[in-house]
């Protein structure tokens, strides 16, 4: 018979390819083979080996490696969705139901969800000298080989977790992966990996640590090599993960379908858990900004730069899950993408959701399916709100600022909100530095001030500064003063005293709540700063001038004190 013959018992043979019920119809392909066998040979040795048993046999020798395969996946996976629908050899030779690097995945997983071990198993199996293929003859004479790795699939977790350090001991044999190295492309299963662990955590969102290890292999995926794959991927892990649980946290679930109110809600009440969220939600925004598309480029164009293989079963060629994603892929708008990273900036610096909505552009419509794939539309107020929300937001950040000293003028979020924003950072640090001083914090931000002369804007900064030491003295001077400096006011400067005293009433402070019981020699040193300051940038001669008269008075004052204390000691 030529190769291109229908197999002997074709009705029986296509009924064990189409089968569902793998157990049952490996015995009868088994009985089927036997009866085949033992008629070709018969036929054989009637024509004296013109007709060879060969290819009759042969046909259903390689449907029973077939079934050997689904067998072994669907007991090494048991209980696991292994794809659209129940596994056979028709199903699989379809081409659309399964993804072979989706099952050894998932395999991976059942091991453990760390990404470094992972690769470590796999690069290890690559080399193995204990890997065959089931689909050909070599696996033949080995079927308990691949028994042995099927019951591991009724171990614990802990249990099953020690195949990572025994995966391919002569008695405990595991990993899929030794028995399908044709399949075995990093680049293929770190994508399954992170799909299904971003799946995992849906169904268990408590559990941050499964996202951010579905982060971690989302982060391995090179996004010049795999730009598509990994694009898909980024916006995946948005959409269908992240994005609906924050639309339900910021708006509710009314238009939310996609999460359980039953599950989540509880969650939202817990500041660790939210704070956790807003952290990994930046990520992946941060992950989706990395990536840029030219113009003529196409988003959703499916390429591999793997090598298809037909020499084993399944074949290695197309992966229909990731196929399918890349054709998903769209571009989204810079503008869109800013405004959900000013939204969750701002979220780390005020929960006043109120606020947020006049400062954020289309803020009632992010988090929503389609608005990543919108531009995001400001509104005529805006700015003037961003500027107030900001202020705000620096003064809040100098008050609660407690150490260490500042080695430099980073402000964190919110240094990365003024950025988006494209306000002028020198106005946002002078103003963080003047903060900090109305707050008698002065030693926190001394040295950094010394350093940071030309982060600052010194004009600005010099006479803000020289308020603020008019303020402090007037304090001292006055009546609520702690000090008793009754003593050297008679001499001390009269016409500058009344200075001081005139500024200090015309000057509006920085902040509500500011410090004046601040130690005179701070005070004393912040005028020597400022004079080093304004004599660095050309600041003009009367108001340096001004300057030195204050740390002559400070200093007066210090010296005064100082004198005081010495003759109470003795």
């Amino acid at each position: 018979a030529a190769e291109t013959d229908p197999p002997p018992m074709q009705s029986l043979y296509d009924y064990c390819s189409s089968s569902e019920e793998l157990v049952r119809v490996f015995w009868l392909a088994t009985l089927c083979r036997e009866v085949v066998y033992q008629a070709s040979t018969e036929m054989e040795d009637e024509t004296y080996g013109k007709v060879s048993k060969d290819t009759s046999v042969g046909s259903w020798d390689s449907l029973l490696r077939k079934l050997r395969v689904c067998l072994f996946v669907s007991l090494r996976l048991y209980g696991q969705q292994l794809g659209a629908c129940p596994i056979s050899i028709k199903a699989v030779e379809k081409g659309d139901n399964f993804s072979v690097f989706e099952w050894l995945a998932r395999d991976e997983l059942s091991m453990t969800q760390n990404n470094d071990e992972i690769i470590s198993l796999e690069n290890a199996c690559r080399i193995s000298n204990h890997s065959f293929d089931p689909s050909k003859e070599e696996g033949d004479d080995r079927f308990k080989v691949l028994q042995k790795s099927c019951f591991s699939s009724a171990l614990s977790e802990d249990e099953r977790a020690e195949y990572l350090v025994d995966f391919d001991d002569d008695d405990r044999l595991g990993a899929m992966l030794l028995f399908m190295k044709p399949h075995n492309i990093p680049d293929m299963l770190v994508a399954h990996r992170t799909l299904l662990l971003a799946h995992r955590w849906g169904k268990n969102p408590a559990d941050l640590t499964i996202l951010h290890s579905a982060l971690v292999a989302l982060k391995s995926i090179d996004p010049v090599e795999h730009k598509r794959i990994a694009s898909s991927l980024r916006l995946d892990i948005w959409q269908s993960r992240v994005r609906p649980v924050y639309r339900a946290l910021l708006m509710g679930f009314d238009d939310v379908q996609e999460v359980s109110q039953e599950i989540v809600a509880p969650l939202f009440h817990d500041p660790e858990w939210v704070k956790a969220l807003n952290e990994i939600a930046a990520y992946v925004l941060d992950l989706l900004a990395e990536i840029k598309w030219h113009e003529s480029e196409r988003i959703d164009l499916w390429d591999t730069d793997y090598d298809e293989d037909s020499s084993t079963w399944p074949p290695v060629g197309d992966c229909v899950v990731l196929k399918r994603l890349v054709k998903r892929n769209r571009a989204i708008f810079e503008s869109a993408l800013d405004a959900h990273r000013m939204l969750l900036k701002a979220l780390k610096l005020s929960k006043n959701i109120s606020s947020h909505s006049q400062c954020i552009p289309s803020f009632y419509d992010l988090f929503t399916p389609s608005m990543m794939f919108n531009n995001a539309v400001s509104h005529p107020e805006e700015e003037e709100k961003q500027h107030s929300f900001l202020q705000e937001a620096i003064v809040t950040y100098a008050r609660n600022y407690e150490g260490p000293n500042l080695e430099s003028l980073s402000l964190g979020e919110v240094e990365s909100l003024a950025d988006l924003w494209e306000f002028d950072m020198v106005n946002v640090r002078t103003l963080f530095l003047l903060s900090m001083y109305e707050f008698g914090k002065d030693n926190i931000v001394d040295e950094v001030l010394t350093k940071s002369a030309s982060l600052v804007s010194v004009q600005h900064f010099c006479d803000d500064g020289v308020e603020i030491i008019c303020r402090r003295l007037d304090y001292l001077m006055g009546e609520e003063s702690p000090f008793d400096v009754s003593n050297v006011i008679g001499s001390l400067d009269a016409d500058m005293c009344d200075w001081v005293r005139e500024k200090a009433e015309e000057s509006d402070p920085l902040v509500d709540g500011g410090i004046l019981d601040v130690p005179i020699g701070s005070t004393h040193l912040f005028g020597l700063r400022l004079l080093s300051l304004a004599a660095s940038a050309e600041i003009a001669k009367d108001e340096r001038v001004k300057i030195h008269s204050l740390i002559v008075l400070s200093g007066t004052i210090v010296k005064s004190l100082e004198d005081e204390t010495a003759s109470s000691g003795t």
